[in-house]
């Protein structure tokens, strides 16, 4: 599963996208909250699918604090 859509409320939208593993094992995700219509959301799921494929998302290569005091 590449991404999801939860409604939360009349008008906003949970969307989350699945980034991969860190160096630990564990799942990590990217979560954001969109206002509007349902498709609004699906297209904001979809930019943020990409984003995340392409690697412009912070949190899709994470780091220790030991790497980052390295760099």
């Amino acid at each position: 599963m590449r991404g999801h859509i939860q409604q939360r409320g009349p008008r906003s939208w949970r969307i989350k996208a699945y980034l991969g593993r860190d160096g630990g094992g564990r799942k990590r995700y990217v979560e954001r909250t969109v206002r509007g219509t349902r498709r609004e959301a699906e297209r904001e799921m979809a930019r943020l699918v990409v984003e995340v494929d392409e690697g412009r998302h912070a949190a899709a290569a994470p780091l220790t604090f030991g790497e980052l005091l390295d760099r």
